[in-house]
């Protein structure tokens, strides 16, 4: 198991986004949790963490590097209802491109949608309302 710490105390992203690529090169598996950031909760994957912080350049290199894209987070929610609750409509667009299910229900029967709504993430309810009328068009995904 690798363990990179990612960020420093400047914060700066384009380092971190160095950084982790060198660890991927260097054979550190992307769902490995020996890949941290500061803000980075305990037990949380750093696709994971990446997804709720809203970081999709860290998130898009680790699903390009096999991440897991379907992963559960210890409180039940999927990276789509953790990017939709958090208003990452940027992020819900890319999961939803690699296949997400976003019929996919919370442990309490929520939809992402459901949890874009809740948080008034308006963006993000666009696009997943955009994705549920017709599967293959995401209006203005990037």
């Amino acid at each position: 198991m690798h363990y990179t710490r990612l960020g420093s105390c400047c914060g700066d992203r384009d380092a971190d986004l160095c950084t982790l690529q060198l660890a991927l090169d260097e054979g550190a598996h992307p769902n490995d949790t020996g890949l941290c950031v500061r803000w980075q909760r305990p037990g949380e994957t750093l696709l994971e963490a990446a997804v709720r912080a809203g970081d999709a350049c860290i998130a898009e290199t680790l699903l390009r590097n096999g991440a897991d894209a379907g992963c559960i987070s210890g409180s039940g929610l999927s990276l789509l209802h953790l990017a939709a609750k958090n208003g990452h409509a940027n992020i819900v667009r890319m999961l939803l491109l690699l296949g997400a299910r976003r019929n996919q229900l919370t442990r309490s029967g929520e939809t992402a949608l459901d949890l874009a709504r809740t948080a008034r993430q308006q963006d993000t309810t666009a696009v997943l309302k955009s994705a549920s009328k017709n599967d293959d068009s995401l209006i203005g995904h990037a």
